[in-house]
């Protein structure tokens, strides 16, 4: 389930700015890219499982 950036920075107690700032920090990559990262991730992960 995807979430809205200010939704997860609020429920993590910061701004939407500093939870961008965090997120480039650990993955190296912004809140959004990191998000269809894993989608991604994900919908190849199911096309494998189901060739």
């Amino acid at each position: 389930m995807t979430r809205s950036v200010d939704w997860l920075a609020k429920e993590v107690c910061l701004s939407p700015k500093q939870f961008y700032q965090k997120s480039v920090e650990r993955f190296g990559v912004g809140p959004k890219l990191f998000d269809q990262i894993i989608r991604f991730n994900k919908a190849a992960k199911l096309k494998e499982r189901t060739q």
